[in-house]
């Protein structure tokens, strides 16, 4: 199951300017997707998830 991060958390974070490799990473990241490519640091909204 996913769960979507809260939508006042998102939007800040979609408010700074990113690049194609946070894309990348953030969409790893909602749907659960566990490699070793995949950097936390890049994900846009890993800090807005529970």
């Amino acid at each position: 199951t996913r769960t979507l991060p809260p939508a006042p958390c998102a939007r800040v974070k979609a408010a700074t300017q990113n690049g194609d490799d946070n894309l990348f990473h953030t969409v790893l990241g909602l749907l659960n997707i566990e490699t070793s490519v995949r950097a936390p640091a890049l994900d846009l909204i890993t800090d807005c998830r529970p």
